[in-house]
């Protein structure tokens, strides 16, 4: 029709949806027109497959609860840590079936965690009960620990792999007892070592506790890399032995016959290389 009114479709605006959330943590959205007014609230259902869900029990050890990881293989066996919990194969929960070989429910404890040093304490002002020191080394999630007895009492000393803070603990009530700070950037062997007292620290237990410190922190320096399956020295000599037991106390390092609470200064110059 000439001079009419054009017959255009008109356009349709399209509607401008803004999605907000309260907050990262919210799983709902909110959903604003153009206007700013609220139209839609949309509650997200939350993924719970591969998340890691931490429950306290009633040890003061954490459980982890990862649907995709063999929790018993978490367990420890006769006290020793499962080292291959890493190279496990991943089995559902519960006995095997019929139908293939029964698998073993748990690794088994290879010598590198099984490590026991025994030898009679040179302590002749101690019992009958103290003449044998038994340290038994641990290995668990980047921790060495290497536990001993003491007038009927479990102590331990605890690091990690970076060799930083040693600490050494009473199992009972997990009190520190001593305790070395190594200063990572003046070298190797510098550090600060405090004793704490009490009616505990006698001078022989305080000489014992240095020349356990010394001696475990000679072997972890030196076995620290070949322990993990590297080798530090480049000749062609065989590596040392990684299922070698530690010797914790070496008798001829004490100087209880001559000065009681004192350590001999020959430990520092007597580095057992070999």
């Amino acid at each position: 029709m000439a001079g009419g009114p054009s017959r255009r479709p008109k356009l349709i605006r399209p509607s401008i949806y803004e999605i907000r959330k309260k907050s990262w943590f919210s799983n709902t959205k909110h959903i604003y027109n153009s206007a700013g007014v609220l139209v839609y609230a949309k509650e997200q259902p939350k993924r719970m497959d591969g998340i890691v869900h931490f429950k306290q029990a009633d040890s003061p050890t954490v459980l982890w609860e990862i649907p995709a990881f063999r929790k018993r293989s978490l367990n420890e066996v006769d006290g020793h840590s499962a080292l291959s919990h890493l190279t496990s194969p991943l089995d559902p929960p519960g006995p095997a079936p019929p139908s293939r070989p029964t698998r073993l429910l748990r690794p088994i404890v290879n010598h590198f965690d099984n490590q026991m040093y025994q030898r009679p304490a040179s302590f002749p002002l101690q019992k009958d009960h103290n003449r044998m020191v038994v340290v038994t080394k641990h290995f668990r999630w980047l921790t060495f620990k290497f536990f001993f007895m003491w007038n009927h009492e479990e102590y331990y000393w605890k690091t990690n792999i970076a060799l930083r803070c040693f600490r050494c603990m009473r199992r009972a009530n997990h009190q520190v007892v001593a305790e070395f700070h190594r200063n990572i950037w003046f070298g190797l062997t510098q550090g600060h070592l405090s004793v704490y007292g009490g009616r505990r620290m006698t001078p022989q237990f305080k000489e014992f506790l240095m020349v356990s410190f010394i001696n475990i922190f000679e072997q972890l320096v030196d076995h620290q890399v070949e322990s993990f399956g590297w080798c530090s020295h480049t000749d062609d000599r065989p590596c040392r032995d990684q299922n070698m037991l530690y010797e914790i106390l070496d008798p001829r390092t004490t100087t209880l016959g001559n000065d009681v609470g004192s350590v001999n200064p020959r430990i520092l110059a007597q580095r057992t290389v070999t």
